[in-house]
């Protein structure tokens, strides 16, 4: 095994600790979906981003809106009935506790091809 150099070490360190902070930003949190509860009749940002995730978790099989309509409820209740959380078809800390988790776990498998 080759010696690694005093010029190197440092490049190798630094590459190593963006490696960490690109993978710890990657992380989906409960945050990311605002701090309102949600429900049907609403709409925004934070609803456009429940959809997305919903839709990446093959829950939601539609043109994101940003709309809370019955197609999301629908895809709030039964990713809730999946996850052990109460079906209520709206999204609390509860649901995005779940959704953040759920998330996360795909973003970990896919973050580089073979779950590093």
């Amino acid at each position: 095994m080759k010696k690694v150099g005093k010029k190197t070490m440092p490049i190798l360190v630094a590459g190593l600790a963006l490696f960490g902070a690109a993978q710890s930003v990657a992380a989906a949190s409960p945050g990311d979906y605002g701090n309102r509860f949600m429900q049907q009749g609403m709409q925004g940002n934070d609803i456009s981003k429940i959809q997305q995730d919903l839709k990446r978790l093959s829950y939601f099989n539609t043109n994101t809106t940003g709309y809370y309509g019955s197609v999301t409820k629908q895809a709030v209740l039964d990713f809730q009935r999946s996850h052990g959380v109460p079906d209520t078809g709206n999204v609390g800390n509860l649901t995005k506790n779940a959704l953040a988790s759920e998330i996360t776990k795909i973003e970990g498998s896919t973050s580089n091809g073979n779950g590093l």
